[in-house]
């Protein structure tokens, strides 16, 4: 309820989704800080919000609203609920007491969109956060270390890793929902190793190992790293030099809890995972591009991708181009110039985004003209241009793709 008073307060345009620890929403509509519309899982109406004051804790996602959404909102009656400052303040004196966190809500929660991934990789790199994005509802996940980008995964493990321009597409989705979680360092390091390990035990059943035996062992080894339970409730147990530091229950919502007893978990898997070193990790993980590396990376590449059509002819040049362009999904954000394909100025997407793209072009230009230009000519020029931008595409991942594709250029 204060949630939702603030966002009156602060005249908020937008919907508030309020998430029951056990299952089910309620939803709040306002425009301008006027409540139009309450729904839930279960009815309509004000009597809905009582439902909040049941649960006392829980999730709240943030949903901005479409242009058309507002037009149809703003005509629709408002809906005045009762002012309870007494309750309020009784409420944030009790919260004042501090006490130990039993649960962890995401850092930010964001909607997808084709720049906001340009936004909070800014925040990552600038604050050097470490943590990660989770996607809502495929629950995916991109994972990040010290202000740098280690990779993507489908799941929770155990799960198969995603390649980035796959998860990119993901972010821009605007009908996606991310949760945004910036991790303190011994949280940070504990997920982290659920993805980045050295792996003792895979998918083991708690019968197989003695799980309690088998902690006490890691105990006295002085033990660094997670082990993993993967149950009707998965969770992390984190130890520090054979101590440990924490349990949680992942999810959307992080629930700190007591160590699980074995009798507890009788349907249990278990993974036990060693951490690895922090320049282990920085070594794995990818650099960010900001603005001015990426405009020069540009300028290369568009001084590549004239060579091309300079060698083949202007003719044929337009015509692979516009091949290449009859993929909608390209023509978003690409258009051609001078029989040349350059991105369009006012395209809405991020630069990493736009860094995919660019590689998936010029992988379909070298398959284009592959059989038109003979030698060592493409593999040369490519050769060249990685050269010329050697230290960003180290620094990024990009340089083995960019290595693979002068290999098929032959």
């Amino acid at each position: 309820m204060q949630i939702l008073r603030k966002a009156m307060e602060e005249k908020f345009t937008g919907r508030l989704i309020f998430m029951g620890r056990d299952g089910g929403v309620v939803r709040v509509t306002l425009i301008d800080g006027e409540i139009k519309q309450i729904d839930s899982t279960w009815g309509f109406g004000k009597s809905e919000l009582e439902k909040l004051k049941i649960w006392g804790s829980g999730l709240c996602l943030i949903k901005s609203l479409t242009n058309e959404e507002k037009d149809r909102f703003s005509k629709m009656s408002t809906i005045h609920i009762d002012q309870d400052r007494k309750t309020v303040s009784s409420t944030v004196r009790e919260t004042e007491t501090p006490r130990k966190a039993t649960r962890m809500l995401p850092y930010r929660v964001l909607d997808g969109g084709p720049t906001v991934l340009d936004e909070i990789l800014e925040e990552i790199q600038r604050e050097e956060k470490s943590g990660y994005l989770k996607v809502k509802p495929q629950d995916a996940l991109l994972i990040f270390y010290r202000g740098r980008i280690l990779g993507a995964f489908e799941n929770l493990p155990p799960s198969e890793e995603m390649k980035l321009y796959e998860m990119i597409r993901l972010l821009h989705d605007s009908s996606n929902q991310i949760l945004f979680y910036a991790l303190r360092e011994d949280h940070a390091r504990a997920f982290i190793t659920l993805f980045y390990h050295r792996l003792l035990f895979s998918g083991t059943a708690g019968e197989e190992i003695s799980p309690d035996d088998y902690m006490e062992q890691l105990e006295k080894e002085g033990f660094t790293g997670t082990i993993w339970i993967d149950s009707s409730y998965r969770t992390m147990v984190y130890f520090e030099d054979g101590k440990i530091a924490f349990a949680a229950r992942i999810n959307d919502v992080w629930r700190f809890t007591s160590l699980p007893r074995s009798q507890d978990l009788p349907d249990a898997r278990f993974w036990v995972m060693e951490s690895l070193p922090d320049e282990e990790l920085l070594s794995r993980a990818t650099a960010i591009i900001d603005e001015a590396d990426f405009d020069r990376l540009m300028m290369s590449w568009l001084k590549f991708n004239r060579s091309l059509m300079e060698k083949v002819g202007k003719k044929i040049a337009q015509r692979v181009a516009q091949k290449i362009l009859q993929d909608p999904e390209m023509a978003q954000y690409f258009t051609i110039k001078n029989a040349m394909i350059t991105p369009l100025p006012d395209a809405r997407i991020s630069r990493y985004a736009l860094m995919e793209y660019i590689l998936e072009i010029t992988s379909r230009l070298l398959k284009e003209f592959s059989g038109i230009i003979g030698g060592n000519w493409l593999e040369n020029r490519l050769k060249e241009f990685y050269r010329q931008e050697s230290e960003l595409l180290e620094s990024t991942g990009l340089a083995e793709r960019m290595k693979r594709l002068w290999t098929s250029s032959k």
